[in-house]
């Protein structure tokens, strides 16, 4: 189960920041959502837990709850409930 609505962790990823093997400090991503080209080496390392560089900072993308949500908690009502709003 995944907190972020079903989707995998590293599809919320925005960008990182990492100590590679040579103990640099490097920042790959950005802090906000953009369009951009080429390869997507934030969720690649993110991916990888661990094993490509020590993560030290990521920045996700938040999307609020969709209103649909408190809207599907009203629909549980038994039938004869729903048929006696619709009358109202």
């Amino acid at each position: 189960m995944y907190a972020n609505g079903g989707q995998d962790l590293s599809d919320s990823v925005l960008g990182v920041q990492i100590i590679d093997g040579n103990g640099e400090l490097l920042n790959f991503g950005g802090q906000v959502m953009k369009n951009v080209a080429g390869y997507d080496v934030a969720r690649l390392l993110v991916g990888s837990k661990g094993q490509l560089a020590m993560v030290t900072q990521i920045s996700f993308k938040v999307m609020p709850s969709a209103y649909v949500d408190k809207l599907n908690a009203s629909v549980k009502l038994e039938n004869k409930s729903v048929l006696r709003i619709n009358q109202c």
